[in-house]
């Protein structure tokens, strides 16, 4: 190989990865792979880099039953699948035997970037409880002599302490009844709930996705629980696909999703920085593609992935674009201008803010044997001058009045921020929930009032780095750092998705 295209790695970083490709299963000849050329090619850097940063996380599944429950030695595969034994089917599922087949391995390396393997997941039982099927109350407080989801969760646990098992080499715990159960996750918990009913991967990567802290998925305007059916925590969702092995599977997580839990590779993320004006045309390639194709566009606060309709989308209805944005711990999917969730070769997001930053996105095509979607990206950041005599140091430092005392000394400065006070509320109502010609009209309009009450200040350009947020926050205690996050901190709850068919 050509020492030009080549990534260059220490010895030390060699024999680390010749250490954990063996833990894999993987046996590398370091002298002649390693030792001998000092390079390796990008695609096998980032497969190497990917390896050395995968998280080891295996699940113990308990089968248990209830006191009263009839035995049952083989489940069926799926709809029209034969029956197999019933461990056999679990470990199949989820454990490195069923590796390759789209089982909950698959799941997580696909939709994780290659950071989560659960391979070393194990089945255990069938264990009986000390509870007849009466006794089980679900999604309720602790009653008398019942066991609600809780209870049984601890009576799996308990169970498999009792024979022996060590719960502290595992990662989570996922207890499985093989008469109905609820079907449910803790957030951040670790732990979920299923039966032979729901032993497929379209809902147990939710509930397990919750165990790693996932929150279910929104669509932007609605308050439904469930809002993104291109997305794995929307279960129920109507684009999830037929399987012969374990009835249904997908579809897979978003990119905000991915992110919000660490499993976005950055690396694949192509950014615009939110201070730039720039027009630009880009290629994203399939989001669940392993490989060194852009994964992600973050423009703007959102997250833009391309989507094919095959393996954990193939029941997504065509090949699309979709954006997303964060609020807390979920993420919301976006509409284009025509009212569509999935953009194609035509298709407009856009995003007009007042006197922030405007986004258009633009689908130029999609290449279904290419697996590509090229996108033209516009973003307008819009500025507003400050009289340079009003500001003689930039940027201001947290606690530092000097800066704001200047500011505020200034008259023309003063009003200005009466009236963005006091119109700031309009401006949310039009920017958020009115249709880009009616925020048009509205900014002319209090721009034009603005203007007219501060001798004309400047409303179209802006000095470097400042905003109104910014800089007219109520007190030096109060200033942030220009384009500083904030992050709405999440109650953990549990989940419940019980319409489940017997």
């Amino acid at each position: 190989m050509a020492r030009n295209a080549k990534q260059e790695i220490s010895s030390s970083a060699a024999r680390q990865i010749q250490a954990r490709a063996h833990q894999h299963g993987l046996e590398l000849d370091y002298a002649t792979t390693i030792s001998e050329s000092a390079y390796l090619s990008p695609v096998i850097a980032s497969f190497f880099s990917g390896l050395l940063a995968r998280q080891r996380s295996p699940w113990l599944v308990i089968v248990i039953r209830f006191k009263d429950d009839p035995p049952i030695l083989a489940v069926k595969t799926g709809p029209h699948g034969p029956k197999v034994d019933l461990l056999a089917h679990h470990r199949r599922l989820f454990t490195k035997a069923g590796t390759g087949t789209m089982n909950m391995v698959d799941y997580f390396l696909d939709n994780s970037h290659g950071k989560i393997d659960v391979s070393d997941s194990e089945v255990v039982g069938v264990y009986t409880i000390p509870f007849k099927r009466a006794d089980y109350i679900g999604n309720v407080g602790p009653q008398p002599a019942k066991i609600n989801r809780s209870g049984v969760l601890d009576a799996g646990r308990a169970a498999a302490a009792a024979h022996k098992i060590d719960l502290t080499a595992y990662s989570g715990v996922v207890v499985c009844g093989y008469t109905p159960l609820d079907l449910c996750g803790w957030v951040g918990g670790m732990a979920a709930l299923c039966d032979l009913n729901s032993l497929s991967p379209d809902l147990l990567g939710q509930e397990m996705g919750h165990g790693y802290g996932s929150d279910h998925s929104g669509l932007d305007g609605s308050t439904a629980e469930y809002g993104d059916p291109w997305d794995t925590m929307s279960t129920w969702s109507p684009f999830s696909a037929s399987n012969s092995d374990y009835s249904r599977i997908g579809p897979g997580l978003n990119a905000v999703n991915m992110r919000l839990r660490g499993w976005l590779n950055e690396d694949r993320v192509l950014v615009v920085p939110r201070t730039d004006t720039v027009t630009r045309d880009v290629v994203l390639g399939p989001l669940h593609d392993h490989g060194l194709s852009a994964a992600a566009l973050d423009i703007a606060g959102f997250l833009v992935e391309f989507r094919m309709n095959d393996r954990w989308d193939a029941g997504i209805p065509r090949p699309c674009v979709l954006v997303h944005r964060v609020q807390g711990n979920r993420s919301y999917l976006m509409s284009g201008k025509g009212g569509e969730n999935d953009l194609v070769a035509g298709s407009v997001f856009e995003r007009l803010s007042l006197l922030g930053t405007s986004v258009t996105v633009t689908v130029n095509s999609i290449d279904e044997k290419a697996r590509r979607a090229t996108l033209r990206v516009e973003q307008t950041v819009h500025r507003i001058h400050i009289p340079q005599e009003a500001v003689q140091e930039w940027p201001p430092r947290i606690g530092d009045p000097g800066p704001l005392e200047r500011l505020s000394a200034d008259p023309r400065i003063s009003r200005l921020r009466e009236r963005f006070e006091r119109y700031a509320t309009a401006l949310e109502v039009a920017d958020h929930f009115g249709t880009p010609d009616l925020a048009l009209r509205s900014l002319a309009e209090i721009a034009e009032e603005i203007g007219r009450q501060t001798a004309r200040v400047e409303v179209t350009t802006f000095h470097e780095g400042y905003s109104f947020h910014d800089g007219f926050a109520p007190g030096p205690d109060h200033v942030r750092e220009p384009n500083q996050d904030h992050e709405h901190d999440h109650q953990d709850h549990v989940h419940h998705e019980r319409d489940q068919q017997q």
